[in-house]
């Protein structure tokens, strides 16, 4: 929509006119991709257990997005890590009901073990 087309060659070239160093590209159930440096790196979907609601899974991918970016993460970590939170969302009805803690998400991950007492 902000530039008028679809197609990821025409997206992309806008990026580099504008001076954008990341561009991400949400795709729904086929996953993301980040233009960024002259590359396009993509991610598959992850797989979900139950579809609730779709609203607020873009917000949470964003919300990843950002967190990446600001931990000065490499692509492949964002597009992961933020695909998770969206994937997380979609199993709550609501915007924002659904977002995750990091701990759940790191949880998700198979990065760290959450202890119940």
């Amino acid at each position: 929509m902000l530039f008028g087309t679809r197609e990821i060659g025409e997206i992309t070239e806008h990026a580099k006119k504008y001076g954008l160093s990341h561009l991400f590209l949400k795709l729904g159930a086929e996953g993301s991709m980040v233009w960024t440096q002259g590359e396009l790196i993509e991610k598959p979907a992850e797989e979900v257990e139950m579809i609730a609601d779709t609203v607020g899974a873009g917000d949470g991918f964003d919300a990843g997005a950002i967190y990446g970016l600001l931990n000065d993460w490499n692509s492949e970590r964002i597009l992961t890590f933020a695909n998770k939170i969206g994937s997380m969302v979609v199993g709550v009805y609501g915007d924002n009901e659904g977002l995750p803690y990091m701990d759940e998400v790191l949880e998700k991950l198979g990065e760290k073990t959450l202890i119940e007492r």
